[in-house]
């Protein structure tokens, strides 16, 4: 929806002004486009629940608001600033010559519309620049396409006040503009500069907007703690923490050697899976591969060594597929998952006390014991459907 609006905005915004003749109103409709680009930037952050964009994102969209107020501002400033007793400008042929009668204010009211246009070296091409990256990256290329092709409407009404400006002669009749108080003056150029300064330099404006659009420091540190269990494979701890906002909280969690969990596919397509009894439950699961890293062991040895001991085979291939954290609220525990293909069969060894049998299955029927509720163990639904993803 929000692409929608977006879209519409621009096209209705930009399609209007151009129309118009008068100058306020031309600013006020150009300003309903303008909105159009801020969403683009708003709806860039969150696609289908992921996060990762979102702080580029409204970052570029903060940069976008703070940069069109400082064009608005400067734009309808001059307008005020041009207008004299008995004498409004408000139409475009009230700005024609105005580099011959005021050639200072005429070069400031040309960086405003280049910036408003979107054309560098001004802010104004950097905050567009900045939105339709955004959207790129979150996948709307379509959307970047068509506000390009709207920005090249809204070029046209702004470049012709620059031509109006430098190219025409003044209406007949014209009367140079007297000077204005100091602090009228002064605020107009410190305008049309600054746009130059952030188009030119926009980090200094585009890190205030990263901070600003960051989210809050959710960090937990360590004041003290303790372990309150030592065991063979697990140690438990109590940890006092600093807490955001400043006040202190106890947190017990397991410490974990680590793990890895292994997808092996046989030549045919099926896989290996484990049935074992997990004392804690109760009961049998049906699992893939797995086990925990020993000291100083590298992941994908452990996954070599685990695999055969366990089924009795090794593999050719291996890949990597991710991490899973397996229950982050009170356990550090990671588990690496990788793709074993190309098996070849040596006999299994088990550990002493470990006692499980494999299973062949086709995969498809594997993915569909996770539907009907028959494999429930956390890391081997994530390892299935992870392959299931992107295999």
């Amino acid at each position: 929806m929000l692409a929608v609006l977006a879209l519409v905005s621009m096209a209705i915004g930009n399609i209007t002004a151009i129309a118009q003749s008068n100058l306020k109103r031309m600013l006020a409709y150009s300003t309903i486009a303008h909105m159009g680009f801020m969403l683009l930037g708003l709806l860039s952050g969150v696609i289908g629940g992921n996060r990762l964009s979102m702080n580029d994102a409204y970052t570029a969209a903060l940069f976008y608001v703070i940069v069109y107020v400082i064009m608005s501002v400067g734009a309808f400033g001059m307008l005020l600033f041009l207008s004299r007793a008995g004498f409004d400008c408000e139409n475009l042929d009230d700005l024609k010559g105005l580099s011959k009668t005021s050639p200072w204010y005429a070069f400031v009211m040309l960086i405003l519309m280049f910036s408003l246009a979107g054309i560098p070296p001004t802010a104004g091409f950097y905050a567009k620049l900045a939105v339709l990256s955004a959207a790129v990256t979150a996948g709307y290329l379509w959307l970047a396409v068509a506000a390009v092709i709207l920005s090249l409407v809204g070029a046209f009404y702004y470049l012709r006040i620059v031509k109006l400006m430098y190219f025409d002669d003044p209406k007949e009749g014209a009367v140079a503009f007297g000077q204005p108080e100091m602090q009228m003056r002064v605020l107009l150029s410190a305008n049309g500069l600054i746009l130059l300064l952030f188009g030119i330099a926009p980090s200094m404006l585009m890190n205030v907007c990263l901070k600003s659009s960051k989210p809050s420091d959710l960090t937990e540190r360590f004041v003290s703690g303790e372990e309150v269990f030592d065991g063979t494979f697990l140690k438990v701890r109590r940890d006092v923490v600093s807490l955001p906002d400043g006040s202190q909280g106890t947190r017990e969690y397991i410490r974990h050697p680590g793990a890895v969990a292994i997808v092996p596919f046989l030549d045919d397509g099926r896989i290996l899976l484990e049935r074992q009894f997990r004392y804690p439950h109760g009961r049998e699961f049906i699992e893939v591969p797995a086990g925990k890293l020993e000291p100083g062991e590298p992941h994908l040895e452990t996954a070599k060594r685990e695999l055969l001991e366990e089924t009795g085979y090794t593999a050719q291939e291996w890949t990597r597929l991710g991490v899973i954290h397996t229950a982050i609220a009170y356990t550090d525990e990671a588990i690496e998952i990788f793709l074993a293909k190309k098996l070849n069969h040596l006999g299994r060894k088990l550990d002493q006390g470990e006692f499980l049998e494999t299973l062949i299955l086709p995969f498809e029927a594997a993915i569909a014991m996770i539907g009907d509720g028959r494999i429930t163990d956390a890391k081997t639904v994530a390892a299935l459907l992870w392959v299931k993803q992107f295999r």
